[in-house]
């Protein structure tokens, strides 16, 4: 991979969950020094992640967007997904971890 690298770390989830990518997030940044590395997390994951120094960037995302087929239905719930769905295709990441 170059070290030019855009990766997309996507963890949405609650503060445990999150809190156990920590050291997956520091591999990867000893791995791909230059590599920009954005984490898609939950809120609270990205209030716990917010001083983490292996991450450049953010982005939040509602982790119960998904969660129900009543939610699913909603054309709310369908618009706020494809906006982010939107948004990260426009940043062009090389990498997708999950």
């Amino acid at each position: 991979m170059p070290a030019s690298s855009r990766l997309l770390v996507v963890k949405l989830a609650d503060l445990g969950d999150v809190l156990t990518i920590t050291p997956a997030l520091r591999a990867l940044r000893e791995t791909f020094p230059e590599a920009e590395i954005d984490i898609l997390t939950s809120g609270v994951g990205a209030q716990l992640l917010s001083h983490c120094p292996w991450v450049d960037r953010l982005i939040t995302a509602d982790r119960h967007l998904m969660d129900s087929a009543a939610s699913l239905l909603r054309p709310a719930t369908f618009i706020r997904i494809g906006e982010l769905l939107r948004s990260l295709r426009e940043e062009h990441y090389d990498q997708v971890v999950l």
